[in-house]
C-alpha cells in the first residue's frame, strides 16, 4: 500500500504554485542573509585566513551557497512558469538534506549545552532548531506537491505532435464544412 504525503494547499488557502514561490524567495532572502553573516563573521575571524591561504570552511560555504541559491532560482523559475516538474528536485534533494543537518545539529549543539552549562539555554537551542526543521519540513511538503501537481499536469498535456495534429485534423474538418 502506497501513502501519499501531499498537501493541496498552502497556508492561508493560496495555490500549491504560490506557496512554492514564497518558498523560493524566503529561501533565497534567508540564504543571502547566512551568507552575508557568515561573511562578516569570518572577516572577524582570523582563523580562517591564514597567510593568504582561505581555509576549507570557508571555500565550502561559498560553494554550498552557490549550488543552493542555483536552485532556489529553479524552483522560482519552475513555480513561475508553471511547468518542469525536474527544476524543482535539486532544491528538494538539498533540502531534505539541509533539514537532516539541522536536526542533528540542533540535538548536538543543545545536548552540548545542557552538558557544558547546566541550565535552560541548551533546550531553548534545540526547541528553536527543532522548530526551525519544523518549519522547513512544511514548506519542504509544499514544493514536494507542486512537484507532483506539475507532473500530473504535463503528463494531461498533449505533446507537441499530437498538438499539430489535431490542429490540422480541425482544419480539415473546417474545411470540408465550408464547401
Amino acid at each position: 500500500m502506497k501513502t501519499k504525503i501531499r498537501i493541496n494547499q498552502f497556508c492561508c488557502g493560496c495555490s500549491l504554485q504560490t506557496g512554492t514561490k514564497v518558498v523560493g524567495a524566503l529561501s533565497l532572502i534567508f540564504q543571502i542573509i547566512g551568507l552575508v553573516i557568515f561573511l562578516l563573521s569570518t572577516s572577524s575571524d582570523a582563523s580562517d585566513v591564514e597567510g593568504g591561504i582561505v581555509s576549507f570552511k570557508f571555500i565550502g560555504r561559498i560553494i554550498s551557497t552557490i549550488f543552493l541559491v542555483t536552485a532556489i532560482i529553479l524552483v522560482l523559475v519552475s513555480a513561475r512558469r508553471n511547468n518542469r516538474p525536474m527544476l524543482l528536485l535539486p532544491w528538494l534533494i538539498l533540502q531534505v538534506l539541509s533539514i537532516i543537518t539541522g536536526i542533528v545539529y540542533s540535538l548536538y549543539i543543545g545536548i552540548c549545552l545542557l552538558i557544558a552549562v547546566p541550565n535552560i539555554s541548551g533546550l531553548i537551542f534545540m526547541t528553536l532548531g527543532l522548530g526551525a526543521s519544523i518549519i522547513g519540513i512544511y514548506f519542504w511538503l509544499v514544493v514536494y506537491s507542486f512537484y507532483h501537481e506539475l507532473k500530473e499536469i504535463t503528463k494531461k498535456q498533449p505533446k507537441v505532435e499530437e498538438k499539430t495534429t489535431i490542429v490540422i485534423v480541425e482544419c480539415e474538418k473546417h474545411l470540408l464544412t465550408i464547401d
